[in-house]
């Protein structure tokens, strides 16, 4: 039950910084400089979900010779190019929603499919990474989301059941690795809104972060006892 959770973890990406949209620029682009057309559907696809299935996607959509190595590197360097140029935008209601569970003392926690250097790199430059007590990555597991080995990572490590964490998501792999882990998957979609076989697994869906924190203010025990 929501009521007894003590600890709110947050997916990074499309979540807390609107970086999809710049993935998905870097994705097209990188395309275009190779002569390839990529689709939206295509890069839809591939977020949120770890290296070897966005090659895999990749694979199966231009054939086994596609120049992996080439294309990442073009991709990394156009995502840079763009934050460079216009900096990482923080999502709606993520600094208020902060400040009420660190008012709570509520364990926060990151579990994203991105590597270590570009996670470290995003919440640095965002200034997010010293509100975290843990952050678990993608290349820190067996297996990235949709499988529920990073959320189960990130219970260990806060010395918490499952059933004792809330997971804040906006992808389909991200709604469904939390749901395989036995945790509370709430969803805030950023590109796309969620399949109808993703609802069952959803505990709820609210269209900003400001939303979840009104959310888990009247429904969290923890949260109920400061603003009483």
């Amino acid at each position: 039950m929501i009521e007894d959770c003590k600890a709110v973890i947050f997916d990074m990406d499309g979540l807390m910084i609107d970086s999809e949209s710049i993935v998905i620029r870097a994705i097209q682009c990188a395309g275009e400089t190779m002569g390839l057309q990529i689709s939206e559907e295509l890069c839809f696809h591939m977020i949120g979900r770890s290296s070897k299935l966005v090659k895999e996607s990749l694979y199966a959509e231009f054939g086994d010779d596609f120049p992996l190595k080439e294309f990442f590197l073009q991709v990394q360097k156009n995502a840079t190019r763009f934050v460079e140029k216009n900096g990482i935008a923080l999502k709606t209601g993520l600094k208020e929603l902060i400040r009420t569970l660190e008012d709570a003392a509520v364990l926060k926690a990151v579990g994203t499919s991105s590597s270590r250097k570009n996670t470290e790199l995003k919440l640095k430059k965002t200034r997010l990474y010293e509100h975290f007590n843990t952050v678990v990555c993608g290349d820190e597991v067996d297996h990235s989301k949709p499988a529920p080995d990073i959320y189960l990572k990130v219970a260990r490590q806060l010395k918490l059941e499952p059933r004792e964490c809330v997971v804040l998501e906006d992808s389909e792999p991200g709604i469904q690795a939390a749901s395989a882990a036995g945790m509370i998957p709430i969803m805030v979609p950023d590109l796309h809104s969620p399949s109808e076989k993703l609802l069952p697994l959803i505990h709820q869906v609210f269209p900003t972060l400001h939303e979840v924190k009104i959310y888990l203010s009247k429904n969290m025990k923890v949260l109920q006892m400061i603003s009483e």
